[in-house]
């Protein structure tokens, strides 16, 4: 899910703020009796309701699944909270990069590949290879644990909701918004 969420929900955050950063629309944005990180997390909150209502369009599965036998509901409500930090974690970073560039398709290419490589780096292939460049440092391992949000979506996964994963979405997610803030401010000066 993870790798599916990185291209899907970058698509939904390439026009966050591309478009307006294209049309020149961030004066209209300006104009309103709002601050920038009113926009900033209003464009954020709004796809993630949108992402919210497609989780909640999965629900049938769960219906389906509980009239066939039993359910690990542990397992489940842990995917979903996963599934909806990961969303906002995703749509955070998407909202960043599309309001570092003027073109929505380069705000999608960029933001799938960054999230793709993120998650990347919490696979046990990706940072095996990259303690092995430097065994001293264990650079590879420090990476998956404290950058990468795989990690954390596999504890979900498992229907674990630990402090530790939830701090580190919920962190690496304010992180984007803020980056989102600054490069708003920077564009509006």
């Amino acid at each position: 899910l993870p790798w599916t969420l990185a291209l899907c929900l970058a698509a939904l955050s390439m026009r966050l703020w591309s478009e307006d950063v294209r049309l020149r629309t961030l004066e209209t944005w300006r104009a309103l009796p709002l601050s920038p990180l009113q926009l900033v997390l209003g464009k954020w909150l709004s796809a993630l309701l949108l992402h919210v209502v497609y989780l909640l369009l999965t629900t049938p599965v769960l219906l389906l699944l509980a009239a066939h036998g039993p359910v690990e509901w542990s397992r489940i409500a842990g995917g979903y909270v996963g599934s909806l930090l990961l969303g906002g974690w995703l749509l955070a970073l998407g909202a960043w990069i599309s309001s570092t560039t003027r073109d929505q398709t380069t705000a999608y290419v960029l933001s799938a590949l960054l999230a793709l490589a993120l998650l990347a780096l919490g696979d046990l292939r990706v940072w095996t290879v990259v303690d092995g460049w430097l065994p001293q440092v264990q650079a590879g391992s420090w990476l998956a644990a404290h950058l990468s949000p795989l990690s954390a979506c596999q504890s979900f996964a498992r229907g674990l909701v630990g402090l530790d994963a939830v701090v580190l979405l919920v962190g690496q997610t304010a992180l984007y918004l803020w980056l989102n803030l600054r490069s708003l401010r920077a564009m509006t000066r």
